[in-house]
């Protein structure tokens, strides 16, 4: 990650630890191939733009390489579903500040800088992640103005993590017993988290943010 430009904050490859808004490229996706139909069908495929956390990139990066591997976290503008199989229940997820709502009251992760993430309904959900190759591009990836999540903050969510892990483990071994407690409800707390209702939906409009904007690979 190379910076080409210590006061503007230009980088070859974009930074574990920012925020950023992603899009599908299928073009490029069956480019290679050399299928006509296939291509044809990408052209008309019409793609959404998402919120994401880069969490960490999967290899060295160096200058010049056509992509960068990223294991990514989506930004959910609810709580976590639950899984009862797993023992996933809905309070496994961190609310991002503005957010201040969770149903145990775990604190929010804080991104920097302060008072800039522009939603106030997003969590990071546990076990909720994703691989990608994000494009590499000649005007490589501006994080001048870029929203992140501090080192402590990587910290606490690292720690949350952990704390959910340690519950699905709890919930899965009690699902095994019968006296098993019923794992889909959520603990009782003050406050109404956001549902994932359609009114609920996190609109993203890149234009309008100050995150990355990135296109990636599946």
């Amino acid at each position: 990650m190379a910076d080409s430009d210590a006061s503007s904050m230009i980088y070859y490859s974009p930074s574990p630890g920012a925020y950023a808004v992603i899009r599908l490229n299928p073009v490029e996706m069956v480019r290679h191939l050399q299928d006509q139909d296939a291509l044809a069908q990408a052209r008309a495929m019409r793609t959404r733009t998402y919120l994401i956390y880069l969490h960490r990139e999967m290899a060295l990066p160096f200058p010049d390489q056509p992509w960068y591997r990223f294991e990514i976290l989506p930004i959910a503008p609810c709580l976590r579903p639950s899984d009862d199989a797993r023992g996933i229940t809905p309070d496994m997820c961190v609310p991002i500040y503005p957010n201040t709502s969770h149903p145990s009251g775990r604190t929010p992760l804080h991104p920097e800088p302060e008072g800039l993430f522009p939603y106030n309904n997003c969590y990071s959900w546990f076990e909720t992640k994703a691989t990608v190759r994000v494009r590499s591009r000649p005007e490589e990836f501006d994080e001048t103005h870029a929203v992140t999540l501090p080192p402590m903050g990587r910290v606490k969510l690292k720690q949350a993590f952990i704390e959910c892990g340690l519950q699905m483990g709890e919930n899965k071994q009690a699902m095994t017993r019968s006296t098993a407690p019923d794992v889909g409800a959520p603990p009782s707390h003050a406050g109404s988290p956001p549902s994932c209702a359609t009114d609920g939906r996190t609109d993203i409009n890149a234009s309008q943010t100050r995150f990355c904007r990135i296109e990636l690979e599946l």
